[in-house]
């Protein structure tokens, strides 16, 4: 499995440090209250989400999935591999975007409550695994049908989370009365479900 995290996180390494260049970026022009931190946590989220699925048009190039089905863990390895890299690097995400939020905020500079801005960043992180709950079956079954299929979804989901943290920066806390916590166990559920899925019905396409 260290294997196939090192793999993607090479194929990925030059988007990873374009993305934190402009989450860098970003949090620079929220410390100058050019704009709120709601771009900023948007963003994390929409980046988180497509790292893991860019991988797909990598591997496409080289004919990766036979190749990779023929080593020691199989296709149960590629399915895991993905899955895991989507976690690791939205678990980097949501660590690097909340220490800058702290440091925003322990200059003065948050427009944002911290609790409030945390309790964003959490609904984000759900919000990035749901996406990838849905995102990564597609791709591991219909190729790049399954990313033509779910742009759309992508872009509507996250329209309606800008909106909502557009919601909670102006408004106060809406995510006060949201279960944060509710939203992370379901989101984390939908994930697990989808990985269990994509391995029981990746086991017998043909590759």
């Amino acid at each position: 499995m260290a294997g196939m995290l090192y793999k993607d996180f090479l194929l990925t390494r030059k988007d990873l440090a374009a993305y934190a260049l402009l989450l860098l970026a970003m949090g620079v022009v929220v410390g100058q209250g050019a704009v709120g931190a709601t771009l900023l946590l948007g963003l994390m989220a929409l980046y988180c989400s497509g790292v893991a699925s860019a991988l797909f048009t990598y591997d496409a190039k080289v004919h990766w999935p036979p190749y990779g089905a023929c080593t020691p863990g199989g296709r149960a390895r590629l399915v895991g591999g993905r899955y895991l890299y989507a976690l690791v690097v939205l678990a980097g995400g949501v660590l690097a975007v909340g220490g800058m939020l702290l440091a925003l905020s322990a200059m003065g500079r948050l427009s944002m409550e911290l609790a409030d801005a945390l309790r964003a960043l959490a609904a984000c992180a759900a919000a990035a695994l749901a996406i990838n709950a849905f995102l990564l079956p597609a791709l591991f079954l219909l190729g790049d049908w399954g990313r033509v299929l779910f742009v759309p979804v992508i872009v509507v989901l996250f329209v309606l989370l800008l909106v909502s943290l557009f919601a909670e920066e102006r408004l106060g806390g809406v995510f006060r009365l949201l279960p944060v916590a509710l939203l992370l166990l379901l989101a984390a559920g939908l994930f697990a479900l989808s990985w269990r899925l994509t391995l029981r019905l990746y086991r017998h396409k043909e590759l």
